[in-house]
């Protein structure tokens, strides 16, 4: 492709966002020359519908999509309280990581996304009519393991989306080195980020998030208090997602030690998380008590902090937290 001038890329990139253009051709603020020359050189979406499933119980829409090289990976809208949709999307086709509880780790990894496959998911979920406000990286894959493309994708939906930076929340397991370089990356979108934490106690969280590295705790106390310097806001605090597993992570111990941690953060948000079984898990894990997961909510918030029980939707169609597999 000749070179074109720079304002082209932006123009391009607006189009993507707007609903009422379905191939290059229908783009008549680009040249008719380029408009040819992308019809004929790069697909309009990257991603193909293989099966949509819509959960009988909550409305909750999980899709099957098809990428290049023949992988799948699923992509789920789920519709909130304002009478719109948040859509979660996946970072990569399956996962490294291997977390013990999670049916997308049982997959293993097969590779990272493109840029235009993550953005695609959203682009997907655009053309099905639906009012997106909030968009979370809670999918398949771990995001800052495939750190550049998911940057560049969530920055593209940042800034042409109409969703803002307060409703974008990028979760990860906590990858040390990649969450320093978020710290001097300029290009780094100002989104949200979740850690997946889970437990407190080394022993508890070496078992259940299989990449867990020693001195993490204090490693990513100190990342917090840089990162609430540099970049944090009065809506953009740290969260931390936490999975009530029984007989796991529900003690009075893990309480404690939870507790603890969290002395030595200024401001943040939890949110506990109820575990959802799925064929790959075999019966491994169980949910903890209704009783444990609301004295757990107690206690954390009688510290002072946000904690919010995470309501699971989609549960019936294997589409809630923890369950992405991309079967066929």
């Amino acid at each position: 492709m000749k070179k074109e001038p720079s304002f082209r890329l932006r123009q391009i990139k607006e189009s993507l966002f707007d609903s009422q253009y379905t191939r290059w051709e229908d783009i008549f603020t680009l040249p008719k020359n380029l408009r040819a020359e992308l019809e004929e050189k790069i697909p309009w979406m990257s991603v193909e519908e293989v099966r949509k499933q819509t959960s009988k119980k909550d409305g909750t829409m999980k899709s099957l999509l098809k990428i290049r090289d023949g992988f799948a990976i699923e992509t789920v809208a789920m519709k909130n309280t304002r009478d719109a949709w948040t859509l979660c999307l996946s970072s990569q086709a399956g996962c490294p990581v291997g977390c013990a509880f999670c049916a997308t780790g049982k997959m293993g990894f097969k590779r990272n996304l493109q840029w235009e496959e993550i953005l695609d998911q959203y682009r997907y979920w655009m053309y099905q009519g639906l009012k997106i406000t909030n968009v979370v990286l809670m999918g398949m894959g771990e995001p800052l393991l495939n750190y550049e493309n998911v940057r560049d994708a969530f920055s593209d939906i940042l800034q042409y989306s109409g969703v803002g930076a307060n409703h974008i929340v990028i979760s990860t397991v906590g990858i040390m080195d990649k969450l320093n370089y978020i710290l001097q990356d300029k290009l780094w979108p100002n989104v949200r980020i979740a850690i997946s934490l889970h437990s407190a106690v080394d022993e508890t969280r070496k078992k259940l998030v299989l990449c867990h590295p020693n001195n993490f705790y204090q490693d990513l106390i100190n990342w917090i208090k840089t990162y609430d310097q540099k970049l944090g806001a009065r809506n953009r605090y740290v969260s931390f997602e936490y999975l009530l597993l029984k007989g796991i992570n529900d003690s009075e111990k893990e309480l404690k030690a939870f507790l603890i941690f969290l002395g030595n953060i200024r401001s943040c948000k939890v949110n506990l998380l109820v575990f959802n079984d799925s064929p790959a898990q075999c019966g491994e894990f169980e949910p903890a008590l209704e009783k444990n997961v609301l004295y757990f909510q107690s206690k954390i918030q009688d510290t002072g902090f946000v904690c919010m029980i995470r309501k699971s939707l989609g549960r019936d169609i294997s589409g809630a937290c923890g369950q992405l597999a991309a079967v066929e």
